[in-house]
């Protein structure tokens, strides 16, 4: 996209996505627009899908760490925390280890090695437990 205003428009459409719905129509929007999209762009869509997921389950950050740990850092009230932590037990398989904070830190070890693999990841367990 070389005209700086359309990549502005674009990047304050994606900052303002509430749903993963509206993430992707903005996704179809730049296909109808521009065709295959490129990676980055790619990578920027499945980003904003993350944080999306992400904040619909109370998670302030989230974060991978250098040794492939995932870490949701939950905020809010006691209830809304617990509901959280309810449903990564009950939707996932996967191990969690529990920080009470604030913030209240959820950690769990992702199989996946490469980075954009790991994204990929931590986008299906937050679409499990959203």
């Amino acid at each position: 996209m070389a005209d700086g205003g359309a990549r502005i428009a674009v990047y304050q459409e994606l900052s303002g996505a509430m749903t993963t719905a509206e993430v992707d129509g903005v996704q179809q929007g730049l296909i109808d627009r521009f065709g295959a999209l490129p990676q980055s762009v790619r990578s920027l869509l499945l980003l904003m899908r993350i944080k999306v997921l992400a904040r619909s389950i109370g998670s302030v950050k989230v974060s991978i760490t250098q040794d492939g740990i995932m870490q949701l850092f939950i905020e809010g009230d006691t209830t809304k925390i617990h509901d959280t932590i309810g449903r990564i037990f009950s939707k996932t398989d996967r191990r969690v280890e529990v920080v009470s904070g604030p913030p209240v830190v959820l950690s769990t070890a992702l199989a996946a090695k490469a980075i954009d693999e790991q994204a990929l990841e931590v986008g299906a367990i937050l679409q499990a437990i959203a």
